[in-house]
């Protein structure tokens, strides 16, 4: 079942690999947290990411979630985005979500795109 607006997020669907540390049920607790949802075949997602590191450096209480949803099968290369995760310096947590788990919690559709 999706995720509603104004609803509470009962539990972090499995992913195919975390960056940065993996994200918990309890780290989520009590916390202001923006997931963005982006993709390496996405340029405007890439020029996201400053404004990713602004909003960090601005409200130092959000708690920032990356979410990597494929959108080919090209854009599914584990080695590939973490190259881009380095390339850009994004030091917060990343899901790399081939399955699309996070995206269906979501019921995402677009990239790149924010919930908080």
């Amino acid at each position: 079942m999706a995720l509603s607006l104004r609803s509470k997020l009962k539990e972090l669907p499995k992913v195919t690999k975390w960056v940065n540390g993996k994200v918990t049920d309890e780290d989520l607790k009590n916390r202001i947290v923006l997931f963005h949802f982006w993709s390496i075949s996405c340029g405007m997602c890439k020029d996201s990411f400053e404004d990713l590191k602004e909003i960090k450096r601005k409200y130092k209480d959000v708690f920032l979630v990356g979410i990597h949803m494929p959108r080919s099968e090209e854009d599914t290369n584990l080695e590939k985005v973490e190259e881009e995760i380095k390339k850009y310096a994004l030091k917060h947590p990343q899901a790399l979500d081939n399955t699309h788990s996070m995206t269906d919690l979501f019921e995402n559709e677009y990239v790149p795109s924010f919930y908080l």
